[in-house]
């Protein structure tokens, strides 16, 4: 709601409580849920696509990039096989090429942070490996 997100806790006549993933309580008056669009990420499928951005020196291999970032995705336990992970070239900006990584996972109660890291780490490591620049 707005730009509050987490985990419904209370309901009440006057108000709802949502618990966000760093613990912090946001009391929302049941009026602004009423007038507001609200985002449900687990209403009828728990299901969700993450993104990783990253950009890759113009000497590199975009399409070696691109390939590294589905294989760290799919290395990771908690994305799913289907839809299969995918990577795409966002856009040539100045400093480098911007690739994103798409990804989905069953289970976003256990947070976004933590997946994202996990697998940004293992491009970094993959990235060095191979020799492509991150500008």
């Amino acid at each position: 709601v707005d730009k509050v997100n987490g985990e419904v806790t209370q309901i009440t006549t006057r108000y709802t409580v949502l618990r966000g993933s760093n613990g912090v309580e946001a009391i929302v008056p049941n009026d602004v849920l009423i007038g507001s669009v609200v985002h449900n990420e687990t209403y009828t499928n728990p299901r969700v696509r993450l993104a990783l951005t990253v950009q890759v020196g113009y000497a590199s291999d975009p399409e070696r990039a691109m390939a590294l970032l589905v294989e760290a995705a799919r290395r990771h336990p908690r994305v799913l096989d289907e839809p299969l992970p995918k990577a795409y070239l966002v856009r040539f900006a100045e400093s480098g090429i911007e690739l994103e990584l798409g990804f989905w996972i069953a289970d976003p109660q256990e947070g976004s942070l933590n997946i994202k890291s996990d697998i940004g780490l293992d491009i970094w490591r993959s990235f060095r490996e191979a020799g492509i620049e991150i500008p």
